[in-house]
């Protein structure tokens, strides 16, 4: 019998993990899920990455960029795989 079983998702990264925008500049972030192989991937446009701004009114996001809205400092939380990371 062989078993072949796909490595377990143990984190992502998010680079860069902090960001500074002017009113109306966007940034792209990097997402990288790390498995437990050592082995790595890219899931910045991966279908199922959400991006959760914790207020929409200063900041946007959605399929790796982050877009400067309004005065203030949020989070963005981005969920892969049942894992997340912050970008602040």
């Amino acid at each position: 019998q062989v078993v072949v079983r796909t490595p377990a998702l143990v984190g992502l990264t998010a680079a860069p993990a902090t960001l500074t925008l002017e009113h109306g500049a966007s940034a792209n972030v990097a997402i990288t899920a790390r498995y437990e192989d050592g082995s790595t991937q890219d899931v910045t446009a991966n279908a199922q990455t959400t991006y959760l701004s914790g207020n929409p009114a200063i900041a946007t996001a959605a399929g790796g960029r982050i877009g400067g809205i309004g005065p203030g400092t949020t989070l963005v939380v981005v969920l892969f795989g049942g894992q997340s990371t912050v970008v602040n």
